[in-house]
């Protein structure tokens, strides 16, 4: 069973995983984790996003998306089994 010792181990685990991440702006995406770094940079690939402007929610699909960490504000693993201390 794999636990959680550092905040950066629930990428670690979400690798080839599908994730949440919010972020500002009103947009919120789901993907498959390829790769970060610690700044929270992230590939993400098979990605929806879904964004929220001006009361418009509009939604589009991108094969691959490069994201930067410093507009995130909330990331969630989709996958089931991640445990804590």
């Amino acid at each position: 069973m794999d636990t959680l010792d550092e905040p950066l181990d629930v990428l670690k685990f979400s690798i080839a995983q599908q994730i949440y991440i919010k972020m500002r702006n009103n947009i919120e995406l789901k993907g498959t984790l390829v790769s970060y770094d610690n700044h929270l940079n992230m590939i993400i690939s098979k990605a929806e996003e879904t964004s929220i402007q001006e009361g418009i929610k509009t939604k589009r699909k991108l094969d691959a998306l490069y994201l930067r960490g410093d507009g995130i504000i909330l990331i969630s693993p989709l996958k089931k089994g991640i445990t804590s201390l």
